[in-house]
């Protein structure tokens, strides 16, 4: 079941099939027949348009209906830096039947107005995870929720995928990665830290989940932008954010071919359970010593390691019976982490989705 919401990126499934374009019909004239919302019947129509736009005009659609959303393009058009892996499948719409997807921008669904009692002097940008494979829209929005239910405001990053460039899931080796992702990331910071004014914030940080805290972590190994500026805001704005929070990061040993030095010490957090079963919990050990020792400093980087948690943690909701209470405790965590490195306070608000705080 896709989610309903107004923004939903209905061009990054490009390839979808027919069923799913019918079953958009069938809701708008059901909502004729008062069965469905208006909220509902807003998201489809929009979603239509875009797609018989898209069909038309191709490419330059896309950008059109980027404009009109509620998204940020990350790039000027055609102007998308990549690597030699990922030109290898980037004209093509899969790869071993992961589609390709080579548009990537900021959701701004979750900003929270400027007006809003006990809004927070920051914005986060968030990373979801998805294996590398796709970009996990659930995993993005359970965090963006949170967020913006702290006073938070939150971006979330649809990077381009797949960074495993065979299509095979679960194969890191190193020659199968492509870095996109990462070009993605440093660009989205650069372009927030441009629009701060507009957006009226000071601080901006970044915040990763699985494979969403390995492109966090990647980019914090290298010092320089990792691709060829293409603007002003590439040369003009600093692509390192003043903070960063890991939820289970996935760890790899691979790095695109850049020395340097490391970038500023950023304070970080990393959360993470000892029963994921899918990122093991050492990674998040091994890579914040290593960076503790890279840094020299060990305030750099703090870790919380929760004995009974599992993958995913941060996208379950209070009343549900399976969450542990150590687990609903990630967001107490990071609303503390940021109160102590910022020094303002966190305010938890009300929310229908009860997220987790």
């Amino acid at each position: 079941q896709r989610p309903m919401h107004a923004t939903y990126d209905f061009y990054s499934y490009h390839s979808m099939d027919r069923t799913y374009f019918f079953f958009l019909v069938v809701l708008v004239v059901a909502r004729a027949q008062d069965c469905v919302d208006e909220a509902e019947v807003s998201f489809l129509q929009l979603e239509l348009a875009r797609h018989s736009e898209q069909e038309a005009s191709g490419t330059q659609a896309s950008t059109k209906l980027a404009q009109e959303a509620a998204i940020w393009p990350l790039w000027p058009q055609d102007q998308a830096p990549t690597d030699s892996n990922f030109e290898k499948v980037m004209n093509q719409e899969s790869v071993n039947g992961v589609t390709v997807e080579t548009f990537a921008y900021l959701d701004t669904t979750y900003l929270v107005p400027p007006q809003t009692p006990g809004r927070a002097d920051l914005v986060l940008i968030v990373v979801p995870g998805g294996g590398g494979m796709i970009v996990d829209d659930s995993s993005g929005e359970a965090v963006a929720t949170w967020s913006q239910s702290v006073g938070i405001s939150a971006l979330i990053l649809n990077y381009r995928v797949p960074a495993l460039t065979n299509g095979v899931k679960d194969d890191f080796s190193c020659e199968n990665m492509n870095y996109v992702a990462e070009y993605d990331l440093q660009r989205a910071i650069a372009l927030v830290r441009s629009r701060l004014d507009s957006l009226g914030v000071s601080h901006v940080g970044v915040i990763g989940s699985s494979f969403g805290g390995y492109i966090f972590s990647t980019i914090l190994k290298i010092s320089k932008l990792m691709y060829q500026a293409v603007d002003a805001v590439d040369t003009d704005f600093d692509h390192v954010p003043d903070f960063g929070l890991m939820n289970y990061p996935c760890f790899s040993s691979c790095l695109p071919v850049i020395t340097g030095d490391l970038p500023p010490a950023i304070p970080v957090l990393i959360q993470h359970g000892m029963s994921d079963p899918v990122c093991p919990w050492q990674g998040s050990t091994h890579w914040a010593e290593w960076r503790q020792n890279a840094t020299g400093n060990i305030n750099s980087t703090e870790i919380i390691i929760y004995p009974h948690a599992g993958h995913e943690f941060d996208q379950e909701v209070l009343d549900d019976p399976n969450v542990t209470e150590e687990e609903a405790g990630w967001g107490k965590a990071a609303s503390r982490f940021m109160k102590f490195n910022l020094g303002f306070d966190i305010y938890p608000k009300s929310s229908n989705m009860h997220p987790r705080s």
